[in-house]
């Protein structure tokens, strides 16, 4: 309940603190047949989320920093092999008050990127 409180005042500052800063988080893992899928949480883990770094694979860029993490990059991304990505987050944002609209990442109320 507490926690509902408090996420309730976050107060969006500006649009990108610039952080290259983040959380690793899993989007997928391999199952006994060995192929990989997404991971069950996915859509409450990394959805609507900022890449906090490039994707890389086979040395090819496939996803931006500060691109927005929805389901057919997440799908992409799987059918790539990537297991992991880092996203931005509110707990390693760098503004000075508040927290930026890229750490804070897509609103899910409207879809669209916070301000």
């Amino acid at each position: 309940r507490r926690l509902v409180d408090v996420s309730q005042d976050v107060i969006i500052r500006e649009e990108d603190c610039g952080t290259d800063r983040g959380l690793k988080l899993k989007i997928a893992v391999k199952g006994a047949d060995g192929v990989l899928r997404k991971t069950e949480d996915v859509e409450t883990s990394v959805y609507a989320r900022m890449l906090a770094e490039d994707v890389v694979v086979d040395g090819k860029v496939i996803a931006p920093a500060n691109v927005d993490l929805g389901d057919v990059l997440i799908d992409a991304l799987v059918g790539a092999g990537v297991e992991e990505v880092k996203t931005r987050s509110v707990l390693t944002c760098e503004s000075a008050v508040g927290t930026c609209a890229f750490c804070y990442g897509r609103s899910l109320a409207t879809g669209k990127l916070v301000d």
